[in-house]
């Protein structure tokens, strides 16, 4: 766990409908760039990626909102997180470090999460961490920051991004949050 901190940063919080979410993603996200998705939805969690409007998963699915609780896409500067609130209701929430509201130091620290797997495969632009004896597979997409994985100890890492502050008792508590990426580390006994 590492503290740091970021010289402000835009946060946007709203209600939307199924209707708004396409136009919110294109709002919100670049084009031409690459982002990393994590999606909960009711028969799984699935990790992918996102580029120019299109979603990208392992399966060949892509977003479905009938089955969609939750959908957070990201990249090392900002956060698209979207969570089903009702029938037809998503609350959505847009955080960027470019982009700033006003300047003030927010703290932060990062926190690694293990991913599950004790070995890891390459399938194309896609790799795969499972364990032999076990039935669970988590793919992930590619990328610059897991090229070096060791196939028979990957210690893949998803790095999530705490915001901190003050209340007016002076205690320090948790703002927010985003995740940042997917990388490779040491497991910390």
């Amino acid at each position: 766990m590492s503290w740091a901190f970021v010289d402000g940063y835009k946060r946007l919080v709203k209600e939307i409908t199924a209707s708004e979410i396409e136009k919110e993603i294109m709002a919100n996200l670049k084009e031409n760039k690459d982002y990393l998705i994590l999606e909960h939805k009711y028969q799984g969690v699935y990790i992918g990626k996102y580029n120019n409007g299109s979603f990208y998963f392992y399966d060949g699915s892509g977003i479905e909102l009938e089955n969609m609780l939750e959908i957070r896409i990201f990249d090392l500067n900002s956060e698209l997180r979207i969570i089903k609130s009702g029938k037809d209701k998503y609350n959505m929430r847009y955080i960027n470090e470019n982009e700033k509201e006003e300047e003030s130091k927010i703290d932060y620290y990062d926190e690694q999460l293990l991913l599950y797997g004790t070995s890891a495969k390459i399938e194309g632009s896609w790799i795969r961490l499972y364990e032999n004896d076990r039935g669970i597979r988590i793919y992930l997409p590619a990328s610059k920051t897991l090229e070096n994985i060791n196939k028979s100890d990957p210690n893949v890492f998803l790095k999530v991004r705490y915001y901190m502050d003050f209340n007016e008792d002076g205690l320090m508590e948790i703002v927010d949050n985003r995740l940042v990426e997917f990388t490779l580390g040491e497991k910390e006994m």
